[in-house]
């Protein structure tokens, strides 16, 4: 069996919500894994129940981890008073009510309103940026916002070329990645022009290697440099991606995806070989995928409604699955643990 580096983007955790002053700058952290180089066995599944609760939300719309914190936008449509949307950070061993308020947004516009997803990075000091998406009198219109992460005044930093809604946010650290009705965009964390790496209707989702960022068009996957230039066709999915997750290193980069006919796949960039980690499942489809260096993780759900969702994780040795709640998606995690959301809270997994 072949043996690889592989350079994680998983993080320490910590047992308690730390203090603002001791988030540690965005880590790639190498570790030693066996590759997915042969075919996984999947005859032993176990199937569990009851993670935990972290965080409670009226409807959960981004989470991203660090280092001891886990960082999340929700929103409320309040029937009898002012709708409201708010970022949040919680202990990632912390108990449903322990929540911080970072920042609240909260009116009655002409149209419905969001926060969407979240990144952190330190341009010196430790800000939160996230989506903000209005749609007022028909008109939508996203913005990205930054916030301190020791609370305070959101600013605009820019207002993307096209609505946002749900779709990607990335950051290297020292630029901010995007996906909107029109394509890819960035920026620099510290503020500046929006560039678009990309022009097209059709991208689906983003994620960042050490070299490329690499986006999914239908049944397409390519990448282009993050300084930009021309992006060029990595490989073509059986079925429409759904979800798309790429790490490693300057020699080769590891690919995980999900399809919308539920299948799991992936393909170390130095081969052309695509192993199939799960196969299509009728009626389902794939949210959100990753690598912790030792498990593929994936997020499957039954389409239409995302009623039942399952958060899986498949290693050479068998796949465990975990019952995730209604509309489950973004998926987070760091050595012991995995993170993400459902309609109504943010959960955490120990293993």
């Amino acid at each position: 069996m072949q043996h690889r580096t592989i350079y994680a983007a998983s993080l320490i955790a910590s047992a308690a919500l730390s203090l603002v002053a001791q988030e540690p700058a965005p880590l790639q952290e190498p570790a030693t894994a066996t590759s997915m180089a042969t075919s996984l066995d999947t005859s032993t599944t176990a199937t569990l129940a009851g993670p935990a609760v972290v965080a409670y939300c009226y409807v959960c719309s981004g989470l991203i981890s660090s280092t001891g914190n886990l960082y999340f936008t929700r929103y409320t449509i309040n029937e009898f008073g002012p709708d409201s949307a708010s970022f949040l950070r919680t202990g990632k061993t912390s108990l449903p009510g322990s929540e911080g308020n970072l920042y609240t947004e909260s009116g009655d516009r002409p149209g419905f309103w969001n926060f969407g997803n979240v990144v952190w990075a330190f341009p010196g000091t430790y800000y939160g940026y996230f989506v903000a998406n209005y749609n007022d009198f028909g008109t939508p219109t996203s913005y990205i916002k930054r916030a301190p992460l020791a609370g305070g005044t959101a600013v605009i930093m820019a207002q993307s070329p096209k609505y946002i809604g749900g779709r990607d946010l990335l950051t290297d650290g020292t630029h901010l990645f995007w996906v909107d009705a029109g394509g890819i965009r960035t920026m620099p964390v510290v503020g500046g022009a929006v560039t678009t790496l990309v022009t097209s209707a059709q991208v689906s989702r983003i994620s960042l290697s050490a070299n490329y960022l690499y986006y999914a068009e239908g049944t397409r996957i390519s990448r282009v440099l993050p300084t930009g230039g021309g992006g060029s066709t990595v490989l073509f999915a059986p079925d429409v991606v759904t979800a798309l997750y790429a790490t490693g290193g300057p020699q080769y980069t590891f690919l995980v995806w999900g399809e919308k006919g539920g299948a799991v796949r992936t393909r170390s960039l130095d081969t052309t070989v695509t192993r199939t980690v799960q196969n299509p499942v009728a009626g389902r489809s794939v949210k959100s995928v990753g690598f912790d260096a030792v498990y593929i993780l994936a997020i499957d759900c039954a389409e239409p409604g995302e009623s039942t969702c399952n958060v899986k994780m498949f290693a050479n040795t068998g796949t465990v699955t975990l019952s995730a709640g209604v509309g489950a998606d973004r998926l987070q995690w760091d050595a012991h643990n995995l993170f993400w959301t459902d309609v109504n809270s943010v959960k955490r997994y120990s293993h």
